[in-house]
C-alpha cells in the first residue's frame, strides 16, 4: 500500500489532492479485505456484495465529522467493525453507515487517472463502496482554498499524490495534511 508522510510545508502545486478519510486502510484481494498488518477483516457478505475479483486498496470508514475536532465516533465505529468484528450496521451519531472507499487498483498499469477511472468502473455495482475523488492543485491559493473547504465540512484532512506513479511504501509520493 502507498503510505503517506506528513506535509512539511512544501509546494504541492501539480499534486493530485483528495480528502483524507478517517478509518482503517485495507486491501480487497477479490475475496476478502486485509489490513495493512495482514489481518483478515471479517466483513459481512452484504458489505462486499458487488466488489470485483481483483485487488483494490482503500479505506473502510464512516464518513466525515469523525476527525480530531470531535469525539472520533466514526473512526471508532469503523475500527470496531474491522478489527474486533463489531456491528457493521451501526451508524455514527450523524447517521453515517460504514463504507468502503476505493483509492486505487495496484495491479493496473498506467497513470493515477487511469487507475481511478478503472476502479470507479469496477465498484459501480457495490452499494457500500465508492471511489475517492481527486483534483489537481493549481496553485498555493488553490491549496489553501481546498483545505478551508475540507475543514468546513469536518474532514480529517487532505492527501496529496505528488507524483503519478503511486509506488507502494512511504516514498514521499503521498503527503498527508491533518486538521
Amino acid at each position: 500500500m502507498i503510505l503517506a508522510v506528513d506535509w512539511q510545508g512544501t509546494d504541492l502545486t501539480g499534486a493530485l489532492a483528495s480528502e483524507k478519510l478517517n478509518g482503517c486502510r485495507v486491501e480487497w484481494d477479490g475475496e476478502c479485505f486485509w489490513t495493512r498488518s495482514g489481518n483478515r477483516v471479517n466483513a459481512p457478505a452484504w458489505f462486499t456484495k458487488g466488489l470485483p475479483k481483483c485487488r483494490i486498496n482503500g479505506e473502510i470508514h464512516c464518513g466525515r465529522g469523525t476527525g480530531s475536532r470531535n469525539d472520533n465516533t466514526g473512526y471508532k465505529v469503523a475500527m470496531t467493525a474491522v478489527v474486533h468484528g463489531g456491528d457493521w450496521f451501526k451508524a455514527t451519531d450523524n447517521g453515517t453507515q460504514i463504507r468502503f472507499t476505493a483509492l486505487y487498483m495496484p495491479d493496473i498499469k498506467g497513470s493515477w487517472a487511469d487507475k481511478q477511472r478503472i476502479v470507479k468502473y469496477a465498484i459501480e455495482n457495490c452499494p457500500h463502496a465508492d471511489a475517492i475523488e481527486t483534483r489537481k492543485i493549481k496553485s498555493a491559493k488553490h491549496f489553501a482554498a481546498m483545505l478551508k473547504e475540507l475543514h468546513a465540512v469536518n474532514a480529517e484532512g487532505a492527501m496529496f499524490l505528488t507524483k503519478g506513479n503511486g509506488l507502494p511504501g512511504r516514498t514521499g509520493e503521498l503527503v498527508r495534511f491533518k486538521f
